[in-house]
């Protein structure tokens, strides 16, 4: 999606976040129309880092971090590079039993828990998850352990698919272990 956005021109650029195109009318009134095209001519051709999650083992603390010592594996909410400097509050250390791999979906639980935690669903309640991509489907999930009835929208059938198999899954798993 990235990779996209970056190769478009500033038109459709525009069109893809009207947000930004209100805040750069803002700052034409504000700083007048020249400062203002300037501004958003650079900004438009930074480019964008890649990612929002990465593993991997601090080589470095910053000033005053406690928590954390060098060597320790960590989960971060950084970019996706070789050495990347993140806020101590969007760094975790990894537990020994778990995996790189398993690892490396803390950002995407945290993400999905944070929309559910804005929803503030309360037990029994229905949710509408729309869009049934990797945080979607974490979504759906997280719904449904809380207690809550989801109703999950897309537009490709092997997502419902998905969806459908792994809330069964769970249901499955949890008769197979709960007397009733």
């Amino acid at each position: 999606m990235l990779v996209e956005f970056g190769k478009a021109g500033w038109i459709e650029k525009a069109r893809q976040q009207p947000d930004k195109v209100r805040m750069v009318l803002d700052k034409i009134r504000t700083d007048g129309l020249l400062p203002t095209l300037e501004t958003v001519f650079n900004k438009l051709d930074q480019p964008i880092p890649l990612g929002y999650c990465n593993v991997g083992e601090v080589i470095e603390l910053g000033t005053g971090v406690t928590g954390f010592t060098l060597g320790d594996r960590v989960v971060s909410n950084g970019k996706h590079a070789e050495v990347v400097t993140v806020p101590v509050n969007l760094c975790a250390k990894i537990p020994d039993q778990v995996s790189n791999e398993a690892a490396s979906f803390a950002v995407l639980g945290a993400i999905a828990l944070q929309g559910i935690r804005l929803v503030e669903p309360s037990l029994g309640e229905s949710v509408v998850v729309t869009g049934l991509g990797l945080i979607g489907l974490l979504t759906v999930q997280l719904l449904r352990a809380h207690g809550c009835r989801v109703l999950a929208i897309d537009t490709v059938s092997d997502r419902l698919a998905l969806a459908g198999s792994l809330v069964q899954r769970r249901l499955t798993y949890l008769r197979g272990k709960i007397p009733y």
